[in-house]
């Protein structure tokens, strides 16, 4: 079979051994033209994980990869790459990419997180067959709602303004606000119902990207740990004269927080979320540094009125 019909699929792991494989085990199911092929990145490290991980795994000499040790299953469908530390979001999927690169180099390349629940309806040809189409598109994404019903993407640009000063300022008679009005105040960069076609930016836990376009923006930009990746991913695509794509037709799942929710409080997750699209809107938006304290000065009132009103 030739190499272009290999799609490997990028997995950030976290503590999260089991709802991996489980992913592995329904992502096969599905019926595609393409061969999968999976590349875990163990960003833990702990050992009874590390252990269900490697399980029934062999050492795979890679000499022109150097971001770890690599294993891999008798078949070598399943590679799992053990970095010795914990990488984030960001350098974690780059060096799964790295490595996919050089086992398969393929056309198309999927980042996903673990915790994905799909029904026998999901056609992930239907999105690679959109992609082939339309040679502008380099990232592409599906209809994604939580557990609870409610759509995680699409999403629309904001000025840092409208994404984090008034939220900050605002909270929490924003709450208020709402349970009588039934409208927020906060303006949210989510597109509800969004339509196929264009948009901003989607979801990074389910992401179909082009495999050299994604080379040529320079992939994921490893200054930042977690959050704002697709906001970069973004806006990279953007300014090289990419776009990204958006196809309710194709729809899943997200469980949402599996990992992070059970390693960071809110105001800690809040605060990570905040430094890494602080970094976005410098660099990329160019916001100036004004704007950015500002923000900070912002969040510190933030954490004063949260705290008081926990006592």
């Amino acid at each position: 079979m030739n190499e272009r019909q290999i799609l490997p699929v990028i997995m950030i792991d976290f503590l999260s051994a089991d709802r991996t494989f489980q992913f592995i085990r329904d992502f096969n199911k599905i019926t595609s033209e393409y061969v999968f092929k999976y590349f875990i990145v163990d960003n833990a490290g702990e050992p009874s994980n590390r252990s269900k991980l490697l399980q029934g795994m062999k050492i795979r000499k890679t000499p022109k990869f150097q971001d770890g040790q690599v294993y891999c299953d008798s078949s070598e469908t399943i590679f799992v790459i053990e970095p010795g530390k914990n990488l984030g979001f960001a350098k974690g999927n780059n060096c799964g990419f790295r490595l996919a690169n050089l086992v398969c180099h393929p056309k198309y390349v999927l980042f996903s997180n673990s915790d994905i629940l799909l029904d026998e309806t999901f056609d992930i040809d239907l999105l690679i067959h959109k992609m082939r189409e339309d040679t502008r598109i380099g990232v592409i994404g599906p209809k994604v709602t939580g557990l609870d019903g409610k759509p995680q993407s699409p999403c629309r640009e904001l000025p840092l303004y409208q994404r984090w000063w008034k939220k900050l300022l605002l909270w929490p008679l924003d709450r208020m606000i709402y349970k009588v009005t039934r409208h927020s105040v906060i303006p949210s960069d989510l597109i509800a119902n969004g339509a196929e076609g264009t948009v901003y930016r989607v979801i990074g836990a389910f992401m179909l990207c082009d495999a050299d376009k994604f080379v040529q923006i320079g992939q994921f930009d490893e200054n930042t740990f977690l959050y704002a990746e697709e906001l970069i991913l973004a806006e990279r695509m953007k300014t090289t004269g990419y776009c990204t794509y958006y196809e309710p037709k194709v729809s899943l799942i997200h469980e949402g927080g599996y990992t992070t929710g059970k390693q960071m409080v809110p105001l800690k997750k809040l605060k990570q979320r905040l430094q890494s699209e602080l970094y976005y809107y410098h660099r990329y938006k160019g916001v100036p540094m004004f704007g950015i304290r500002l923000t900070w000065v912002l969040f510190a009132l933030y954490e004063v009125k949260v705290k008081l009103l926990k006592r």
